[in-house]
């Protein structure tokens, strides 16, 4: 792993001794949604130092579970570190799952056009609204569209 700078980052021993034990005990990473790094010193220039030091870890029965579980960075507030969120969605429903934007989608022309459409139609209130409110009419349109070009992907791919 390297730094901005591309400075190679030395691992200590603590680091060393968990990563083997996440190996040992066949644990995956959840990965993560917001700021690549989850910790900084808040220095500037080159002395600027930020890491990924926190992280969401799961057994693999656990995920089977909770297979829509998701990690996201929050801000940071009176911290060195964002602190991170952990979303199991246990509400949610197989045939219930909420809309995530496809990228290959954008090779799509209808697709641009869709959101091209959306993004300029006029609306009035403030600007976090006006925003709020485009991508709220982009992905309720892309939804149907997405439906009626490539059907039901999860069943595409079973």
């Amino acid at each position: 792993m390297t730094l901005k700078n591309s400075v190679p980052i030395q691992y200590s021993t603590e680091a060393s001794l968990i990563n083997s034990k996440i190996l040992d005990l066949d644990l995956v990473d959840l990965g993560f949604t917001g700021c690549l790094f989850t910790w900084s010193n808040k220095r500037k220039g080159f002395a600027l130092t930020e890491q990924r030091l926190d992280r969401g870890l799961a057994t693999e029965s656990w995920l089977l579970l909770y297979p829509n579980t998701t990690i996201s960075s929050m801000l940071v507030i009176g911290s060195d570190h964002h602190p991170i969120l952990l979303n199991s969605n246990p509400n949610w429903k197989n045939d219930n799952i909420p809309f995530k934007f496809f990228g290959p989608w954008l090779y799509h022309e209808d697709c641009k056009k869709i959101i091209e459409e959306c993004w300029n139609k006029t609306h009035s209130g403030s600007n976090a609204y006006i925003i709020a409110r485009r991508l709220k009419d982009i992905k309720l349109q892309i939804r149907v569209w997405n439906k009626e070009v490539y059907g039901n992907i999860k069943t595409n791919i079973e």
